[in-house]
């Protein structure tokens, strides 16, 4: 369970990248987005549309065969004007960040920040 300080760290991150229209914490085994950080809030189905593509670019059926392996850790969705950035955490692997920022990003430094605020959450320090 969050309290308060969880939708604040959110902030805080879009803050942070600068040009980050949105953040979402999402549990992915649950395909469900649990808390959203927005310049303005989306309606519920711009939201479940996200999940549903942080799921099929994290954790999608085929993806361990396409990668010989365990699926990806981050996923990006490229446009002209902004990108999606999917991450899952290292430490828990149901959990994951989603994060629409515009052009231009700094990619290792959008994921080093969402790494960052993911391992606080794990250890509980986000947790009430």
């Amino acid at each position: 369970m969050f309290d308060i300080s969880f939708e604040k760290e959110l902030d805080a991150l879009r803050e942070a990248l600068g040009n980050c229209r949105l953040a979402a914490f999402a549990d992915l085994s649950a395909r469900m987005v649990l808390r959203v950080s927005a310049d303005e809030r989306p309606r519920r189905e711009e939201i479940d549309a996200l999940c549903d593509l942080a799921v099929t670019c994290l954790d999608g059926p085929a993806l361990p065969a396409l990668l010989d392996g365990e699926p990806p850790f981050s996923a990006v969705v490229a446009g002209t004007e902004e990108s999606r950035f999917f991450i899952r955490s290292l430490s828990d692997p149901s959990d994951a960040l989603i994060l629409i920022v515009g052009e231009p990003v700094e990619q290792a430094g959008i994921w080093a920040a969402a790494q960052d605020l993911l391992n606080r959450h794990s250890a509980g320090e986000d947790a009430s």
